[in-house]
């Protein structure tokens, strides 16, 4: 398989590459659905840049957000970010108002990992510090076998079967 990247600026630069009945000249974003079987809460760890828009699209996408961040400023941060990209969408009429509204109450900060136990998927997205990840997936490795999941991990043939790195 290969991919092919067409740059046009006008109806008229891309009429001989494609037809524009059926390819707009700024085509919109095809919306993939990916259903996360039994997933209604998710907890995205970091408020930088990746985080808030991590954050931002599972809200958007109607999940329960809990948004972790170790401070305070960091979270600020975020939060202004998402607020501003829901500005944006709103502004180039591809948001209306109450999607945003609802985007923007959906996540809900917190900056105390034990509030994390109640979470069905998780998303980590942390500085890229071989140390500050180590903590933090050793936390979550301690929070997971202290809270009831324990149990379910010693059922299972393959422990890992349910976490993802990417």
């Amino acid at each position: 398989m290969y991919e092919c990247s067409i740059h046009c600026y006008t109806q008229a630069e891309c009429a001989h590459v494609l037809s524009p009945s059926k390819h707009p000249v700024r085509p919109q974003a095809e919306k993939i659905t990916m259903v996360l079987a039994g997933i209604t809460r998710i907890d995205v760890v970091g408020a930088g840049t990746m985080g808030a828009g991590i954050a931002e699209v599972f809200a958007e996408a109607g999940y329960e957000v809990l948004w972790y961040n170790r401070s305070e400023a960091g979270m600020q941060r975020g939060l202004a970010r998402l607020r501003a990209n829901q500005a944006t969408l709103i502004r180039h009429g591809v948001r209306t108002q109450e999607a945003a509204d609802m985007a923007w109450m959906r996540p809900r900060p917190t900056h105390t990992l034990q509030d994390l136990a109640s979470v069905d998927l998780v998303s980590e997205s942390i500085t890229e510090h071989r140390e500050a990840k180590q903590d933090l997936f050793y936390t979550f490795l301690l929070r997971l076998l202290h809270m009831k999941q324990a149990s379910a991990l010693n059922e299972r043939d393959t422990a890992g079967e349910d976490t993802i790195g990417v």
